[in-house]
């Protein structure tokens, strides 16, 4: 069966619309990895297969971190009209994604209290956090750290290299994410942190472009790349970005509105290609902003 011809207009327009959905384009292969996780979701009964539809870290062997607009249905926007867990799955790391593809099921969503979906003016989405528990163990591994406020602030002023990794689309041929048949493996790509003044001199240069009013940019940290090098590309909203050591993961936040090329081949939703004078910039949330999130997930499970 196919997607009626409504559910693919629905879905297109969504995918043309400036929000915080990146994926990794021009960067390298992801499979089979540890804690790149694919999201999937039926959110009409016309649906018959679940879509991949976003990207989630697996922090514990149950849990799941990820965007909050990711849990919610985007075909009824601007409405806030949450999933429930039983219209959601998570596929397994580092897997291929597709029609055949293993997906375990959610048992509990949880979202970032005051988040709000984006309108015409609004830049980034509020308070875009959430976090998914699963109803068994996905893959055996170790609880993640979670970076500390002041950890991120050393780690910018180092210059560290980050990483983040994704299943959206690689290119402009590769977007039709409408389609439960897609098969993908996931992408990654680390980049550069830079001072949060650099990074937001760039988004205020976009904003002002698009004419946008607001961003939130609480926590949020910033990252340069160059043109023509790896870089985020629309369909991979809640990936985390994160570092590793020794088989020992740190996930610093959620991926986040910045400045990007885009994929497609000419224009974005009517908008020409547009790079500020201050350069490509990639961002994620912190993740110490959303601790009480994941504490009340970790407190669900020892309860249940």
């Amino acid at each position: 069966m196919k997607l009626s011809k409504i559910a693919i207009i629905t879905l297109a327009t969504l995918m043309l619309t400036p929000v915080p959905a990146h994926a990794i384009k021009d960067g390298v292969s992801a499979k089979d990895h540890p804690r790149i996780v694919a999201l999937y979701f039926k959110g009409e009964a016309n649906w018959p297969t679940p879509i991949q539809s976003c990207t989630g870290f697996l922090y514990s062997p149950r849990i799941v971190l990820t965007a909050a607009h990711c849990v919610h249905n985007g075909t009824k926007r601007p409405n806030k009209v949450p999933l429930k867990p039983s219209m959601m799955w998570v596929g397994a790391p580092g897997a291929l994604t597709g029609t055949t593809a293993k997906r375990f099921n959610v048992e509990k969503i949880f979202s970032q209290k005051g988040f709000e979906l984006n309108n015409d003016r609004v830049y980034s989405y509020k308070n875009d956090f959430a976090v998914m528990v699963l109803e068994s163990p996905l893959y055996p591994v170790k609880e993640a750290k979670l970076a500390t406020k002041e950890e991120i602030n050393a780690y910018i002023a180092e210059g560290r290299m980050v990483t983040t990794g994704g299943y959206g689309g690689t290119s402009a041929t590769d977007l039709n994410q409408g389609d439960p048949s897609r098969k993908a493996y996931p992408m990654k790509a680390s980049f550069k942190l830079i001072p949060f003044e650099t990074g937001m001199q760039s988004v205020q240069e976009r904003m002002k472009m698009w004419n946008r009013t607001y961003y939130q940019s609480d926590a949020v940290s910033f990252m340069r790349y160059e043109e023509g090098t790896a870089h985020p590309c629309n369909g991979d909203s809640g990936s985390g970005y994160f570092l590793e050591s020794k088989g020992v993961f740190t996930y610093l936040g959620v991926t986040w509105s910045a400045v990007h090329p885009l994929c497609e081949k000419d224009d974005f939703s009517g908008l020409k290609k547009y790079k500020p004078s201050s350069g490509y910039v990639v961002a994620f949330r912190g993740i110490y902003l959303d601790l009480p999130l994941v504490e009340k997930a970790k407190k669900y499970i020892k309860n249940n």
